[in-house]
């Protein structure tokens, strides 16, 4: 059975592009949209859907509606698009957002989140977490990283790649020791070269260490 999602999103283009991106793995169902938090409120209600995708930035959206849908429409998983940086998304977790992807993260990401939550856990950015205060733990370990040395906007799964490109592992070890593949690493490290301005592993690695990207103790697989 597909699961059932509401797209909630302020604007209509988006909003369509989200059903058709979704409804093409053939896995989800979109059984409705909303323009802003009242309307979303009213849709959850009716419809009870799985998952309520929601911009976080929507009008009359953020924090009111994840507590109002919390009382309203219990059973319904929100997960919310969000912002890098946002610095509310520590307070949506604890309001009932059962996931977190940024806007600039990949499609593989969006359903990788989706499954995740229908699977009774988390989703935090870039990968799972089992549980609310597991995934409240991680988002403070990234908003340190994001108000201290990680200041190029590195994900925590990125982070954990340039700490073993600075181990010297191959993108097959990365993968091994993170549990992704080959071409994830090296979309990962692609996406990491044009944020931080460098053309190589070698200058990958000598920036982490002259920006002090690899706080000690800081493990590369996170563990």
């Amino acid at each position: 059975m597909p699961i059932r999602l509401v797209v909630a999103h302020h604007m209509p283009i988006v909003r369509h592009g989200l059903q058709l991106l979704l409804e093409s793995r053939g896995t989800v169902s979109v059984v409705g949209e909303a323009s802003d938090g009242i309307q979303t409120v009213d849709l959850a209600r009716q419809v009870q859907p799985d998952i309520l995708l929601i911009d976080l930035a929507m009008p009359a959206g953020g924090i009111d509606l994840l507590r109002l849908l919390a009382t309203a429409a219990r059973s319904v998983r929100p997960i919310l698009l969000a912002e890098s940086g946002d610095s509310t998304l520590g307070v949506a977790l604890r309001a009932g957002a059962r996931g977190i992807v940024l806007k600039q993260s990949t499609v593989a990401a969006l359903f990788n989140s989706l499954d995740t939550v229908m699977q009774g856990e988390y989703w935090l950015i870039d990968d799972r977490a089992a549980d609310e205060p597991e995934a409240l733990r991680r988002m403070s370990v990234e908003r340190r990283g994001a108000n201290g040395n990680n200041r190029f906007r590195l994900t925590r799964r990125e982070m954990q790649i340039v700490a073993a490109v600075a181990d010297g592992d191959s993108n097959k070890a990365i993968g091994e020791r993170l549990s992704v593949t080959e071409d994830t690493v090296k979309h990962h490290l692609s996406n990491i070269f044009d944020k931080v301005g460098v053309f190589s592993r070698l200058e990958l690695a000598m920036f982490a260490i002259h920006h002090g990207l690899l706080p000690e103790g800081e493990p590369a697989t996170g563990q």
